[in-house]
């Protein structure tokens, strides 16, 4: 992870290592979401073109840009336990398979989030005299 100060606004990059951390992150064959990419073809993707996959994710981070095809899930409906032979509809559950290159973007923000945070807590000290005191 890397840092750029463009005027009073930080954007945090994300290096090929954090990157590559994340993917690897990803069961290669856990359910795809809506389009059907798992996480072991993101993998495969990321060893063939490494630099264009981090490229795209940190241009999402400067532009603050989720695109909205990352954000579609994909909703199942799961039987409950005990409840197979019930011809009531509640006897249904759902779950949400979101897309993997969602995800990627989503535990890259994470990150972005937790260094932010991590440096605005570090910063601050806390007064002796009382406990609820803070000063800049």
């Amino acid at each position: 992870m890397y840092i750029v100060r463009i005027n009073y606004l930080t954007v945090v990059f994300v290096t090929i290592l954090y990157y590559r951390q994340v993917i690897e992150g990803f069961k290669p064959k856990k359910a795809p979401g809506s389009d059907g990419i798992t996480g072991g073809v993101l993998q495969l993707v990321y060893k063939g073109i490494p630099k264009t996959m981090t490229a795209i994710y940190n241009e999402c981070l400067k532009t603050g840009c989720f695109p909205t095809d990352w954000k579609t899930a994909r909703i199942l409906p799961i039987i409950k336990p005990g409840r197979e032979d019930s011809i009531d509809p509640t006897k249904y559950r759902q779950i949400s398979l979101i897309n993997t290159v969602g995800k990627v973007l989503e535990k890259l923000l994470i990150k972005r989030i937790m260094h932010i945070y991590t440096k605005l807590n570090s910063s601050m000290t806390f007064n002796t005299d009382s406990p609820h005191k803070r000063t800049q």
